[in-house]
């Protein structure tokens, strides 16, 4: 279940809406060419350091009066470059003014929350043979899901004179730190340990500067808990969180008419993912121009790709009419079941029953759910009317079967999938065939069932619209 709470209402669900024309200056020109298009760009980083050196860093911060804390920043980046510091955690994404955004880099943990007492015989006479077993296990029957990783969802609005931008921001780094083990023998039950790392706030920000967030102790580990009891966080470290919201804007600033467009066209929308190391995605990222366009970073990874240091990991495009809202997926079908059966013993029991005889049958699966594992693009977009830019409402999303969580004993054990899901919801607008980076995710290591700290997925976009002759 996400727990995320926000000071605006929630996404339950991705809703692709009609999407506002933007107003241009009345020069006789197309409005596509006269009208600046500035987009937001929001970066949250996560940096865990020394907790008393990480505590003078932020009184430094404060004292000096300004709530810009780009020289903090600075500062916690060469930290981390020192080996004194690390950037556990970070994200990237692009949205309008006044629209909702939100980036996912999880892991799906789902686990019992209620659960059936084990059940013995109630009516036996005879002897027994003491390997036979007489009562069932603890049986899970019904399950949460939590989404262990970082989340981060924004509402953010262009001041008047595009200096400030106000930011609506709530962002959730949580962790799955182990399990704990209650009851004892047939009443033996596991359940999951998560740490959470939550903020929500509006603030505003100068254009291109950084702010303090906030700062959270780390997860303890499972020893820890377990020696400390009430004690939940790691005293000697601390966590700063810090977020930038910038300004990516292009203005088609020629004054010649375009060629016009008089036959239908279609909408070519291509979405491209290329892993890098997180120590290359900061660099990358630091470099990365205001200038509404992407090219130079693509072009670049493009060369990262052939030399060995990127790898261009899915991609996915569609075509559409103008308009018209449109899905593309390639995926597997994952079925798992979502309820059972208890398992049962005999009411009755009469007679001599010997060494191996099974008389517990076991649990049994009677739902279940399917989950597409693979990568999905769902888009709407809306071209201009010289074609020369595409407003795009888009839900790019790539799910992974990562393993399998097994809850329970002998008969009562039932096997869960856990999935991650990289996904990000938003609305942007793209120059004709130029890619955006849109989004920058933490990858999911199969290995450690969590978001990768040490890699980075860049996820571009690009829209051109194509006549049909």
């Amino acid at each position: 279940m996400n727990r995320l709470s926000l000071l605006f209402p929630v996404i339950a669900q991705f809703l692709l809406v009609p999407l506002i024309a933007q107003e241009a200056p009345d020069d006789g020109l197309p409005a596509a060419e006269s009208a600046a298009i500035r987009q937001i760009a929001i970066t949250v980083e996560y940096y865990q350091l020394d907790h008393r050196a990480a505590n003078q860093h932020i009184r430094g911060h404060r004292a000096t009066g300004r709530a810009d804390a780009s020289s903090l920043h600075g500062t916690l980046g060469e930290l981390v470059d020192a080996k004194n510091a690390r950037r556990i955690a970070s994200g990237y994404l692009v949205t309008r003014s006044g629209q909702r955004a939100k980036i996912e880099s999880i892991v799906e943990h789902t686990y019992p929350t209620e659960f059936d007492p084990p059940e013995a015989v109630p009516d036996l006479a005879g002897p027994v043979h003491a390997d036979v077993r007489l009562m069932t296990n603890m049986t899970p029957t019904a399950f949460e899901t939590r989404n262990a990783g970082l989340t981060i969802e924004v509402d953010p609005v262009i001041g008047n004179d595009g200096a400030f931008i106000d930011l609506n921001i709530a962002t959730e780094l949580v962790e799955h730190i182990g399990d704990r083990i209650l009851g004892q023998n047939e009443a033996r039950m596991t359940q999951p340990v998560f740490n959470t790392a939550n903020d929500t706030t509006a603030i505003t920000l100068k254009r291109g500067s950084w702010a303090v967030v906030g700062t959270h102790d780390p997860a303890p580990t499972m020893s820890e808990l377990n020696s400390t009891g009430a004690d939940t966080g790691n005293r000697d470290e601390r966590i700063i969180v810090l977020a930038r919201a910038n300004l990516v804007e292009f203005n088609l600033e020629t004054r010649e008419p375009s060629e016009p467009i008089t036959g239908p066209v279609v909408i070519s929308t291509l979405a491209e993912y290329i892993e890098v190391s997180e120590a290359d995605a900061a660099k990358l990222l630091s470099s990365l121009s205001e200038s509404g366009s992407s090219s130079a970073l693509r072009e670049e990874l493009e060369s990262r790709i052939e030399s060995g240091s990127a790898t261009l990991i899915e991609t996915a495009s569609v075509t559409t009419r103008s308009g018209q809202r449109a899905k593309s997926q390639s995926s597997s079908e994952w079925i798992f079941p979502i309820a059972l059966a208890p398992p049962e013993l005999p009411k009755v029991l009469r007679g001599t029953i010997e060494k191996g005889n099974e008389l517990i049958t076991p649990l049994t699966y009677t739902s279940f759910e399917i989950r597409n594992i693979g990568t999905s693009l769902e888009i709407d977009p809306v071209a201009s009317a010289n074609g020369l830019i595409v407003d795009l409402n888009v839900a790019p999303e790539i799910v992974t079967h990562v393993a399998e969580n097994r809850y329970g004993q002998l008969e009562s054990q039932v096997e869960i999938p856990i999935f991650g899901t990289l996904k990000t919801q938003t609305a942007i607008t793209l120059k004709g065939n130029d890619p955006l980076l849109a989004s920058v995710y933490m990858p999911i290591d199969k290995k450690s069932r969590k978001p990768n700290p040490d890699r980075r997925v860049f996820f571009f976009l690009s829209s051109t619209a194509l006549q049909v002759d």
